[in-house]
């Protein structure tokens, strides 16, 4: 390259080194799509079904583990229910067998 008079051949450097990296970002980038897409949001899928028995135990562990803790009130609000509402729910009961045909 030939230098002009009054030109300084380091005018422009730093635009140039910003277009360089630039395009190197678009690269990568670009690589990493063909790739397919990365997974950016720290999510870690591999583990998610490693034991699915163990899983299921316990979620299905999940309702007795929660309620435990009001078993005992649970039981004294039980012993307060009023035997008649049961009887009383009888009248609608037969309109529902009529209803449905049993």
């Amino acid at each position: 390259m030939s230098l002009q008079p009054g030109m300084n051949p380091l005018e422009g450097a730093d635009e140039r080194q910003k277009m360089a990296e630039r395009t190197r970002t678009a690269m990568k980038f670009r690589d990493n799509m063909a790739r397919g897409i990365p997974n950016v949001g720290g999510f870690d899928p591999s583990s998610l079904m490693a034991a699915p028995q163990l899983r299921q135990d316990a979620t299905m562990n999940q309702a007795n583990m929660v309620s435990s803790p009001y078993f005992e009130a649970n039981e004294k609000a039980a012993e307060k229910t009023n035997p008649m509402n049961a009887a009383s729910q009888e009248p609608g009961r037969s309109f529902l067998m009529k209803y449905i045909g049993k």
